[in-house]
This record gives C-alpha cells, sequence and structure tokens, in this order.
C-alpha cells in the first residue's frame, strides 16, 4: 500500500477548481509535493478544462510547467488514442504527450499531461487570448509565417501533392461569396469595372458597381435559381490557388453552361459583398442591440 501524501494543489481565486479535478492533479502528479495552477486556457474542443501547471518536489525545487487537459475519462482516453495514432509519429516536440491518461480514484474524470512548446522557456498564450488585441496583420503573420510553415507539411498537408498552404484557398469555402452579382445585359466598356481571378489584389467593387466577369471557372450551376458561382481557373485541380469566389444571379438559359469551363464575359451590377454578408448575418445572430461597428 502506498502511504505517499497526495499533492498539494496551489490555486488562485481565478482558476477555481473542483475537488474532482483536484484529484485528477493529485493523481497524475503523485510523486510531487506540491502542484502550482499557473494559467488557465479556457476549455479545449472536446469541452475538457485546460491548465498550465508547474509541479514542484518536496524540497521546494520547481519543475518546468506542463499543459494538462481535464474532463471525462471518455473524451481523454478519445484525445490520448486520437493523439496516438495521427500526432505522435506526425508532430514531434510540437504536441507531445508525457504519459497515458491517469484516472483519478473511484470516478470517471481523468487527465492528460502535455509537455509545453518550447519546453516552458517562452511565456505561452493562447490563440483565443491573442487574437482579440492583435492587428488583422499581426495574426496574419502568426499563421502564414510561424503556424502554418511549421505544421501544415507534416500533418495536414502530408497527403497533397503541393504542400504550398494558402489561406484563401483552404478557408474560404467558410465564408459567403466575395460578391453577389445580378446579371445585366452587356455595358459600354467605360461604365463597368473589369473583374478578373488573375487581377484578384486590383478588385474593389462596391454595391451598385457595374462589372464586366471574365476568366472565371463554373465551379457550381443552379439551374433552378439561375445562379453560377464562379472561381480561380485553378479550382477544380489538385492544388492550391488563389480563391475568389462570385456568385452571380438572374442568368436566363443556364442550361447552356457548363460546370468546369471557362467563361466568356458576363455582365452584372454588384448586390452584396462578402462584408455586407458577414454584417448582415452578425445582425440578424446578434440583434439589434450589438453595436457591429464597436471596437
Amino acid at each position: 500500500m502506498n502511504s505517499r501524501k497526495a499533492p498539494r494543489i496551489q490555486r488562485t481565486s481565478k482558476i477555481p477548481i473542483n475537488t474532482l479535478e483536484e484529484r485528477v492533479l493529485q493523481s497524475m502528479f503523485s510523486e510531487y509535493d506540491r502542484v502550482a495552477i499557473e494559467a488557465e486556457f479556457g476549455t479545449g474542443y472536446s469541452g475538457c478544462r485546460v491548465l498550465r501547471v508547474r509541479p514542484i518536489e518536496s524540497g521546494g525545487a520547481a519543475h518546468r510547467p506542463e499543459l494538462v487537459k481535464i474532463g471525462p475519462i471518455a473524451l481523454i482516453n478519445e484525445e490520448w488514442r486520437a493523439y496516438d495514432s495521427l500526432v505522435r509519429t506526425t508532430l514531434p516536440r510540437i504536441a507531445w504527450v508525457t504519459s497515458a491518461p491517469m484516472l483519478a480514484p473511484d470516478s470517471d474524470w481523468g487527465g492528460i499531461r502535455y509537455e509545453l512548446v518550447g519546453a516552458g522557456i517562452f511565456e505561452v498564450h493562447s490563440f483565443s487570448q491573442y487574437y482579440p488585441q492583435a492587428d488583422t496583420e499581426d495574426i496574419l503573420w502568426v499563421l502564414q509565417k510561424r503556424l502554418f510553415p511549421v505544421m501544415s507539411r507534416s500533418w495536414w498537408l502530408a497527403n497533397r501533392p503541393d504542400s504550398a498552404f494558402q489561406f484563401q484557398t483552404d478557408y474560404d469555402h467558410l465564408l459567403p461569396v466575395n460578391l453577389m452579382i445580378s446579371a445585366t445585359e452587356p455595358l459600354p466598356d467605360s461604365l463597368v469595372q473589369v473583374i478578373s481571378p488573375f487581377k484578384r489584389s486590383e478588385v474593389e467593387a462596391n454595391i451598385g458597381a457595374k462589372v464586366t466577369l471574365q476568366d472565371f471557372l463554373i465551379v457550381e450551376l443552379d439551374a433552378e435559381k439561375g445562379q453560377l458561382t464562379l472561381n480561380h481557373p485553378e479550382a477544380l485541380e489538385d492544388r492550391p490557388f488563389d480563391s475568389f469566389r462570385i456568385r452571380i444571379e438572374g442568368l436566363s438559359e443556364v442550361d447552356r453552361f457548363r460546370e468546369g469551363s471557362v467563361i466568356e464575359p458576363l455582365y452584372g451590377v454588384v448586390t452584396d459583398t462578402r462584408h455586407s454578408m458577414l454584417l448582415d448575418q452578425s445582425r440578424k445572430t446578434l440583434g439589434e442591440y450589438v453595436n457591429l461597428s464597436a471596437k
């Protein structure tokens, strides 16, 4: 029988934990005298709690901090299996589980220990803490220059022939289309703005702008609604591309078009932008009492 005294859990008023969570920590760090809870990173995607803790020996020697995740043992075991099969051999030293899950005595709750990136040398913040106080340019730099180059090649892009990560390609489908266009008859060139996927950086079309669309690929066709969804000509190829989706509606004889073909010039008026559609969705979701123009 092990008579070793359970480690004492040092916690702050800002990070309350219940008795069950405390027992999990004591089980995970049973060889130490104390466990200091230093920070909480919010809930994990599974609903578990994520804490940064520092184990301390009986003589007062503090070890480097670790990340622990605490929750129902079924979720913890699921994460352990996913880590073992998908992460352990592809992201070494980035996401490193130091031991198998530990179960609190006489309970169905457990925990898992992760080594911190950088071995605890640097102050670690969660991305959810970082992005509300960062500029858009800084967020893009962190994602494109730090996170994606390190993780993508050996993880989510490992099965793609071209492993370059394209922000537009991989996230664009989660957002509304960039422009909604109402089809019109051809207009004089002097009255329209030409929009091409090869000159996407020059596009600043506002609602009401008269435009000519050219060089786009048809990626979706809805004959019932008289709509075409257009994108970059490389959209159907198995490689990253500079995605820029446009939906044009009010077309007659839609059956004359074919998915996968490049359009002849089409004419129309901008009725919505991605920004205006996101604002409209936010208003419907949050209600009239939320000021969307506030910082």
